[in-house]
């Protein structure tokens, strides 16, 4: 992320071509997340990655990461509070969730 930000500050790469990235990295999480069951997983409770990785046997720190890049483009949230990120547990938003 750091790559991009500097690049697009000295108008290296063009924003088009950011922007398709961002999509395409977000799509592929989401793709990823419905293949492995992680949105069935966490269902209408609050989960830990780890409880979500064992549900869906994954790997723990790898499931965490792909739940941080669910909750960066809105399908999951974080639930338990700013200062606990790190052993916060998950969310589906609502938003998915009416349309399940």
């Amino acid at each position: 992320m750091f790559w991009n930000g500097l690049a697009l500050k000295l108008n290296l790469a063009p924003l088009p071509f950011i922007e398709t990235q961002v999509s395409f990295t977000a799509a592929r999480a989401i793709m990823a997340a419905a293949e492995l069951g992680v949105f069935e997983a966490i269902g209408r409770q609050a989960k830990t990655a780890d409880e979500i990785a064992q549900t869906c046997q994954t790997h723990a720190l790898s499931t965490k990461h792909l739940l941080d890049c669910l909750v960066g483009v809105g399908y999951l949230r974080w639930s338990g509070g700013v200062g606990q990120l790190k052993v916060g547990r998950f969310r589906v938003t609502q938003s998915l969730l009416t349309q399940v």
